[in-house]
């Protein structure tokens, strides 16, 4: 079966890696030009500033932290028991996250399609960008209303 994710933040991410465990072809299209969505790294001044989550709170036995320690790096601070940051921003998460992963980015999805075969991905352009048997939309909710 091969899955559309529209969104690369980390529940898309997430989702598209269990899909892939499990023999799924998965394609991830986020409209910015990284991966991470509302989790952002900006540098300032030589300052690693992050949006969104500075810190990633995951406890033992989550599925989350399984994530984290299972893709964890150097570049990995443990602040607490149960929270990270990193060294280079905590979109280095979703970086990690996507390695492997087939990611389109700068696409910005406006319009999912049936069609007889499955779901077609429209792009603001109306291009194409593939029939998919399955979609995940992982968008936050005011980008995903359009859909």
């Amino acid at each position: 079966m091969k899955v559309g994710i529209i969104g690369a933040g980390l529940s898309g991410l997430a989702a598209a890696r269990e899909l892939v465990a499990h023999g799924h072809e998965v394609v991830v299209i986020e409209k910015s030009r990284g991966v991470g969505g509302r989790l952002a790294t900006r540098r300032v001044e030589g300052t690693v500033v992050d949006h969104g989550a500075p810190v990633i709170d995951a406890a033992d036995g989550t599925e989350l932290r399984a994530m984290i320690d299972g893709l964890s790096n150097a570049d990995v601070i443990r602040l607490a028991a149960d929270t990270v940051a990193y060294r280079s921003g905590a979109t280095r998460l979703a970086k990690q996250m996507a390695e492997g992963l087939d990611v389109i980015l700068g696409v910005r999805i406006a319009a999912v399609r049936a069609t007889r075969t499955g779901f077609e991905l429209a792009g603001e352009q109306g291009n194409t960008h593939g029939v998919v048997d399955a979609v995940i939309v992982s968008a936050p909710a005011p980008q995903a209303a359009d859909l």
